[in-house]
């Protein structure tokens, strides 16, 4: 019998590490291609791979344990996985000398992204370290939320429209 609550953690981990931060890493890399970035786009496909093994792991390991070993290893491996795009990333993006204020808004998601995981990790202390406060423990789940979920997947966005909204004649900074 599965638990609904592992369900739902899987569910979710899944939906966002697998689907959402996907589509958005897709869409940047995406934008370098458009923009000419002369870059080894190979490495872009072990990411997407890594980072697609890593929403499985979650997935599964959570319908069917919860937080346990192995996906709580799944959830630190994705963490890494967004650290080597963020490398990549930043460093292609920078090669881009125009449209800086497009530029701008996909470092400034990347910066969030970045930031976002010391949630995670918060929480990684508090349960290593037996720190059963739970204003701690949501202060840390919703850390992560605010910086990766809400401005960690607006700013790209927004990045990804720039363009769209200059040929209308409204710019977006």
């Amino acid at each position: 019998m599965i638990d609904q609550k592992f369900l739902l953690h899987g569910h979710s981990h899944f939906a966002f590490v697998g689907w959402v931060s996907l589509a958005l890493m897709t869409l940047m890399v995406n934008y370098l291609t458009r923009s000419g970035i002369v870059t080894n786009y190979k490495k872009y496909h072990w990411v997407f791979l890594a980072n697609t093994i890593t929403a499985y792991g979650m997935l599964i390991s959570f319908t069917v344990q919860g937080y346990a070993l192995a996906s709580i290893t799944f959830s630190t491996l994705s963490i890494f996985v967004s650290y080597f795009f963020i490398f990549y990333y930043w460093k292609d993006l920078s090669g881009i000398k125009g449209n800086q204020h497009i530029s701008n808004w996909f470092k400034f998601a990347l910066v969030l992204l970045g930031i976002s995981s010391i949630g995670p990790f918060m929480l990684a202390y508090l349960m290593a370290n037996n720190i059963f406060i739970q204003d701690l423990y949501f202060s840390a789940i919703y850390f992560f939320f605010i910086f990766n979920i809400t401005a960690g997947s607006y700013s790209p966005v927004l990045g990804y429209l720039c363009p769209l909204s200059n040929k209308r004649g409204t710019y977006i900074y």
